[in-house]
């Protein structure tokens, strides 16, 4: 198996095992008596944890053994999901997840940060297509696995399919350490390409720059990779109140990481988004829309038709924030990948608090997704903004 096929796998059960057991912690969260305010502070144990991990391991990506690294990742994040077995009360969840979710800033700053080292030119957009469908099929897997398996079995089978698969990461990885130089894909003045060390996507210097579309990517992904965690931790109870249960809850989010899924096999071919703000505004006001209707289609059928509202702007998104942090300016030393993980993990604590905060203000369990309709749209506003001060743009690879 090539070096692509080995990170592709790995980064595929990787993530699939991690959101088997996130699927399995929401669920036992709701059985255990969660309120909507202790599952909108959940993600701040998992994620914050993340935050904090990813910053400090996200420093040495530029180093040549980040392939060991994300191994220790792996067998760390394995023997920590076996404590869920332990598990008796909300409390316990609490410890846990900060240990499981620590283990991931070990992993993906690094191996996102080889994507560019690999590439060459004009293949950096669809290596890291390739890249997101394979995390994000694993993503959708896991929700759906763990949403029936946790339904039909419980929660401890799930658990320990989810220990054994995140091992398997450290296996699978390669194991011959090396850091090409790349290509650049946008060239410098006089059309010629350059090879650049530290491997690096370097920006054009005409004047354009990358930076704002990476800061209004961040704004996107921030809120949006929130919205996939607000699913992940509120849904649950929402569907409890309407009689529903785990086999709904991994089905409708496998069908909104199916579409995000999509989005990236579509983005891989199609190239007109990159630096192009209409296409992510408007990613930004369908996910909205798909919020608002949530609690009103949930529990018929026709809830399945948000999916797509949800996912397709998820897959979007993700793939600005994740391209523009791999293309780096002229004075950047590496990938900004660290900072693009660690703003989707903010994302996952701020958007549940918030919408746990507006659910148990006004005592209803529709106020989180109305609360994250509302920022995102305020958010266009913003990023609209953060653009305008810049006349000129880098021009998109073909």
């Amino acid at each position: 198996m090539s070096s692509f096929g080995r990170i592709y796998a790995s980064t595929l059960l990787y993530d699939g095992s991690f959101y088997v057991v996130g699927t399995v912690v929401a669920l036992q969260a709701v059985a255990l008596g969660a309120s909507s305010l202790q599952l909108g502070l959940m993600p701040l144990a998992g994620a914050g944890s993340y935050v904090v991990s990813a910053l400090v391991f996200g420093r040495w990506v530029d180093r040549p053994w980040i392939y060991r690294m994300a191994r220790l990742g792996s067998i760390g994040r394995a023997l920590f999901t076996l404590l869920l077995l332990r598990a008796d009360s909300v409390g316990d969840l609490f410890l846990v997840l900060p240990l499981v979710a620590m283990c991931n800033g070990m992993f993906w700053p690094g191996i996102q940060a080889v994507l560019p080292r690999l590439a060459r030119g004009e293949e950096l957009a669809r290596l890291s297509a390739r890249f997101n469908t394979a995390w994000s099929i694993g993503k959708m897997l896991g929700f759906l696995v763990g949403g029936l398996l946790s339904a039909a079995a419980g929660f401890e089978a799930p658990t320990l399919i989810a220990a054994g698969l995140t091992m398997a990461p450290a296996v699978l990885l390669p194991w011959r350490e090396e850091l090409p130089v790349v290509a650049s894909v946008l060239p410098r003045e006089g059309g010629q390409r350059c090879v650049n060390s530290p491997p690096i996507e370097v920006a054009p210097s005409n004047g354009a720059t990358v930076l704002p579309w990476r800061r209004v990517a961040w704004i996107s992904n921030f809120l949006l990779f929130g919205v996939g965690s607000a699913l992940h931790f509120h849904l649950p109870k929402l569907l409890d109140g309407r009689g529903l249960g785990g086999r709904e809850f991994g089905i409708f989010l496998f069908l909104v990481y199916v579409f995000q899924s999509l989005a990236f096999v579509l983005l891989s071919v199609w190239r007109r988004w990159i630096f192009v703000f209409r296409w992510l505004g408007l990613a930004q006001a369908v996910c909205a829309l798909g919020l608002l209707g949530l609690p009103i289609l949930v529990g018929g059928p026709a809830v399945f038709c948000l999916a797509p509202l949800i996912g397709l702007p998820l897959g979007l998104s993700y793939a600005s924030s994740l391209y523009y942090s791999l293309l780096g300016d002229e004075s950047t030393e590496s990938p900004r990948t660290q900072f693009h993980e660690a703003v989707l993990a903010s994302g996952s604590i701020v958007i549940p608090f918030v919408g746990g905060a507006f659910a148990y203000i006004r005592g209803t369990d529709t106020a989180p997704y109305e609360a994250a309709a509302v920022l995102l749209l305020g958010a266009i506003w913003i990023q609209q903004g953060v653009l305008s001060g810049f006349r000129t743009r880098p021009e998109p690879p073909r």
